[in-house]
């Protein structure tokens, strides 16, 4: 996994930095350097070596420790995060407009303060996206009131702490031409707090917070469904799902909970995802000699190991697409 990130990693600032830049990261990527060591393994410059260190430092790519010499390391989630760079300036443009993000790509572009940058809007885009299929649109304008207070409150605040807001301060901003009465703001605040997923949550004296740590968990469990529908279908799908809730089953049990018709087609999908590392498989011998033929197989998926093999896939693709792009 950790191999599979550090060449994503270097295809990007490759393509955002250029070859030198590159050179000195894939040696830093491999362990912490001083600028001598890097100027020997680089066969670079001491000019060189030093500018291509300022660039990643400017960018908050590179860190450093200081003893008696300076050591260098690079942050490879970090670079990982300027993938992103073109979603957030697309939210951006969404939800404030054109000039705001010319602002936000000038400060990506140079650097300043890249890391700031709050991201958690995108997930509660696509929660609010959920709220109006299944409630409505006076639900989904009502919640959003709630988390973009939250999130305008969290940049200069712990994230641990809640806004919480009473109902007739959710009223006062919703947008004009609404149609919404308080009373009808209260109910709608009341049905998110029954229907949306442990995402809101009614406080005392009346007020309502949003849980945005709940509501990243639900659209990441979302998304990694949809990856898993897209790449191996939805009875594999399925498949992952039963045994993430229930553990440890045999193929009999997994027949019959995921009512698929065909017994044979599960073993083969069953081996297809063990074949990716999706899930795997516990042998219990039935005799002393451990004859596969005497042995009872239970199929188990961990949530933990599932999102780190597709985390694998997709930054193996990222990077074969990177290379595809400049060659």
């Amino acid at each position: 996994m950790m191999e599979v990130a550090r060449e994503c990693a270097l295809a990007i600032l490759e393509e955002d930095f250029g070859p030198l830049v590159a050179k000195v990261a894939k040696v830093l990527f491999k362990c912490s350097c001083t600028m001598q060591t890097l100027v020997r393994l680089t066969e670079l410059s001491p000019e060189q070596v030093r500018k291509s260190l300022l660039v990643l430092r400017q960018h908050h790519l590179l860190s450093y420790t200081e003893t008696r010499r300076i050591f260098y390391t690079i942050n490879t989630q970090t670079a990982l995060l300027r993938n992103r760079f073109p979603a957030m300036c697309h939210i951006v443009n969404e939800q404030y407009g054109d000039m705001e993000q010319l602002v936000l790509e000038t400060v990506l572009l140079h650097g300043t303060i890249s890391t700031c940058f709050d991201f958690t809007a995108s997930p509660c885009r696509e929660c609010l996206r959920i709220i109006a299929s299944s409630l409505g649109e006076e639900a989904a304008a009502v919640a959003k009131v709630l988390m973009f207070s939250n999130l305008h409150q969290e940049l200069g605040n712990d994230r641990d702490v809640p806004v919480a807001l009473a109902h007739i301060t959710v009223h006062r901003q919703l947008p004009s031409g609404s149609g919404l009465t308080p009373d009808l703001t209260e109910k709608w605040l009341k049905l998110l707090v029954a229907e949306g997923s442990g995402m809101f949550h009614a406080g005392r004296s009346g007020l309502y917070y949003f849980d945005l740590k709940t509501a990243m968990h639900l659209v990441a469990s979302l998304q990694l469904e949809r990856i898993l529908a897209d790449r191996y279908g939805q009875e594999s799908l399925r498949l992952i799902r039963l045994l993430l809730e229930n553990h440890y089953l045999d193929q009999d049990q997994i027949v019959r909970m995921a009512m698929v018709e065909r017994y044979a087609a599960t073993r083969v999908l069953l081996n297809e995802l063990f074949q990716a590392g999706l899930i795997s498989c516990q042998e219990i011998p039935k005799s002393a000699d451990r004859a596969p033929s005497r042995c009872h197989y239970l199929w188990h998926a961990d949530h933990a190991s599932v999102v780190k093999t597709l985390q694998a896939q997709l930054l193996h693709a990222i990077t074969t697409a990177h290379f595809l792009l400049w060659q």
